[in-house]
């Protein structure tokens, strides 16, 4: 699988798969983030910072595959809002 090709500004380019990268989580607004369940909005934030998936993990007291289950649905639900597909 190839890596989304980013745009200027940080955006996706078009002709790329609909994924929110790393790249755009630190472009994040806090209308966006505000926006988000609880569930993903803790997740998404703690990423935001810089927090490493395990740490994020242990730190909420869930396993390491639900956190990066939540920030992948927190990331296609900020894809959808900015008006992206998501598969």
């Amino acid at each position: 699988m190839s890596r989304p090709k980013i745009a200027e500004g940080g955006q996706i380019a078009e002709q790329s798969a609909p994924v929110v990268s790393e790249v755009a989580i630190a472009s994040l607004t806090a209308e966006e983030i505000a926006a988000l369940p609880a569930h993903y909005r803790s997740v998404i934030t703690a990423r935001h910072f810089g927090r490493r998936y395990k740490v994020i993990a242990e730190d909420l007291g869930i396993p390491l595959g639900t956190v990066r289950s939540r920030i992948n649905r927190a990331r296609h639900a900020i894809l959808k809002s900015r008006g992206g597909r998501h598969a």
